[in-house]
């Protein structure tokens, strides 16, 4: 299995996963490679590979990337071989990817690992500005620019987090990594004999046509996982066979 945390800048992705890491010893982190200057609190590996832009450039032109993307000027790619090395590992690898990253490496690799793609998110750009102020960072409205056009990708995630309180969402994400690793398909709280039909119907069509619905509401709890809310949305996806992402919330 590979995990994917995505959202915006200073929401909170790399937290997230030390915390996890510190919590679990068989996750690992997988960094990117990426030709931005490493801040005061990071180091080499943690949370990126931080490599010169002519050797970034040598490794995108011998193939060693799955992908690679420019974000906020910077270059950032997804190794190959450290994957190869993750797995054969017995570890999970955990990985901090761009939105456009995470859905080129799902399409990649949808036939060779399991992944599980997250998003975390935050109430609105104000909440993100005062986190990132508080980290110290410097380009706060670079990386406000892409608020909207990130947020408009939650819908192509397996499960959305609003990132309210680090300890419930490291609960949270927990309680989803167990849910995947025992394959289980959530139960609904509704009966789905009483589901709109003709809703079901259309939202499938949707889905058979490449496009994607707003998130339904799911409550986790310990190994189980349960619909709350989005039921005909649901059974489009089970119909269909597509995901439809979850946005998910501790029973």
């Amino acid at each position: 299995m590979l995990i994917l945390f995505s959202g915006c800048s200073g929401v909170g992705k790399n937290t997230v996963m030390n915390e996890l890491m510190a919590k679990n010893p068989l996750l690992e982190a997988y960094p990117s490679y990426t030709t931005r200057q490493m801040r005061d609190y990071e180091s080499e590996g943690n949370p990126y590979h931080f490599v010169s832009e002519k050797k970034f450039c040598e490794m995108r032109d011998a193939g060693e990337f799955f992908e690679h993307e420019i974000i906020h000027n910077n270059m950032y790619g997804t190794s190959k071989k450290l994957l190869e090395e993750k797995l054969a590992s017995g570890k999970t690898p955990i990985k901090d990817i761009d939105v456009y990253g995470a859905r080129n490496l799902k399409r990649l690799l949808k036939n060779e690992v399991e992944i599980v793609s997250i998003f975390l998110y935050v109430d609105s750009p104000k909440t993100l500005a005062e986190r990132l102020t508080g980290r110290g960072e410097t380009e706060i409205e670079l990386r406000l620019k892409r608020y909207e056009t990130e947020m408009e990708m939650l819908p192509y995630y397996d499960y959305a987090i609003n990132n309210r309180n680090l300890d419930e969402t490291v609960e949270l994400v927990e309680r989803i990594i167990r849910f995947e690793e025992n394959g289980g398909v959530p139960a609904c709280e509704k009966d789905f004999s009483k589901l709109e039909e003709e809703d079901i119907k259309n939202y499938s069509s949707i889905l058979e046509k490449g496009g994607v619905l707003e998130p339904v509401g799911v409550k986790v709890c310990e190994n189980k996982m349960t619909v709350c809310d989005g039921f005909e949305r649901f059974a489009a996806g089970l119909k269909s066979g597509e995901t439809v992402t979850r946005r998910a919330l501790l029973a």
